[in-house]
């Protein structure tokens, strides 16, 4: 039985891994992308609440991991930047994927996720 697999932010470091990963494990995978090309993508535009809702049909696993980079200088703009392209853009795709007949059976979503240890008034770089 094939598994399909659907990854959002799949150019980003982590994406990337994962297409590798699941690809080995013979797992067909798409990708969630905001460009109209690749015989394995799905055009999406979150800010414009637009996506392919027929192609995202019967995906056993969502894995979410699409937002504004987090390189760069941390201005106001830029961190409502961030924080807008991973919260609207996952309830966007929350919502879309509750409203289909067989939501995936597994939905993963990560934010340039990280781990600091405690270290006291020491700043983390």
């Amino acid at each position: 039985m094939t598994r399909y697999v659907l990854i959002s932010g799949s150019t980003g470091f982590i994406g990337k891994k994962l297409i590798n990963f699941f690809s080995s494990k013979d797992l067909d995978v798409y990708q969630l992308i905001r460009t109209k090309d690749g015989e394995k993508s799905i055009y999406w535009n979150p800010e414009k609440k637009l996506i392919d809702q027929e192609k995202i049909r019967n995906f056993d696993i969502v894995i979410h991991l699409a937002g504004e980079p987090v390189t760069g200088f941390w201005t106001k703009s830029k961190l409502e930047k961030i924080y807008k392209s991973r919260v609207e853009s996952t309830k966007f795709l929350v919502e879309t994927l509750q409203r289909l007949d067989a939501a995936p059976k597994i939905f993963i979503t990560a934010s340039a996720i990280g781990y600091y240890s405690h270290k006291g008034d020491t700043v983390n770089t």
